[in-house]
């Protein structure tokens, strides 16, 4: 009995010993972890003071998690350019759906479905990567059935989701173009304006520029006083 008891002992020490450095190697991962997302987000503010780091993390959380995820992955992994652009990417797309959301609602409402298809997309692709990763392996004929029968259907869906992914960037195409047209059109209308009040316009220049009404057409000055127009110099 007394032996049984020395040898769990002996089995248990270690472990208990190891347990207080295991601990520390896990916190100081931790803390690596947070310094590397914080050194992050201090780049990515310096570009973009207007930023909401609490909105943006939300934001993917619901919508993308895996991208989110992914960014996390890249700034534990040391690689600290690279996960600073990575979340530069992030950032930038994010800011330019809160633009949309501020001016065009429903607009934003249809980008919001396009980030779920676009999350769809990317699951299914590694699902499909992953049922071919399988076909490699020795399974039983059973099994290898089940997963053609996987792979064929899953394949079909993501060719379904690319396609209704292409359409709806072709939709948003047209749509920025629209959008477009219209700044042009607004900008012809004002250029047209300027057209038809152009005497008024430079008339208005010349007395900021010399306290003097603009000389009429044939080389008169308009007096001061509404008489008669005097001859320019010559």
């Amino acid at each position: 009995m007394r032996s049984a008891r020395l040898l769990a002992l002996a089995v248990l020490l270690p472990l208990l010993l190891g347990a207080p450095r295991l601990a520390t190697a896990a916190a100081a991962a931790d803390t690596a972890a947070a310094d590397a997302s914080e050194r992050d987000r201090a780049q990515v503010r310096a570009r973009h003071p207007e930023l909401d780091f609490a909105l943006l993390e939300r934001f993917y959380e619901v919508y993308s998690p895996d991208l989110l995820a992914e960014w996390r992955r890249r700034a534990e992994s040391g690689r600290a350019e690279e996960s600073a652009e990575y979340l530069e990417r992030l950032a930038a797309h994010f800011l330019q759906l809160e633009e949309v959301r501020r001016s065009d609602r429903a607009e934003y409402e249809r980008l919001l479905e396009y980030e779920r298809l676009q999350r769809q997309i990317r699951l299914l692709s590694r699902e499909v990567q992953r049922l071919l990763a399988l076909g490699g392996e020795l399974l039983s004929q059973e099994t290898e059935a089940a997963r053609q029968d996987n792979l064929a259907q899953a394949q079909r869906t993501l060719r379904e989701l690319l396609e209704r992914a292409f359409d709806e960037s072709l939709r948003q195409q047209l749509h920025e173009i629209d959008r477009l047209q219209d700044e042009v059109d607004a900008l012809r209308r004002l250029v047209g304006e300027r057209r038809m009040n152009r005497q008024q316009t430079l008339a208005r220049q010349y007395r900021k520029l010399t306290g003097q009404p603009l000389p009429q057409e044939g080389g008169q000055t308009p007096p001061p006083d509404g008489g008669q127009a005097l001859p320019a110099r010559p």
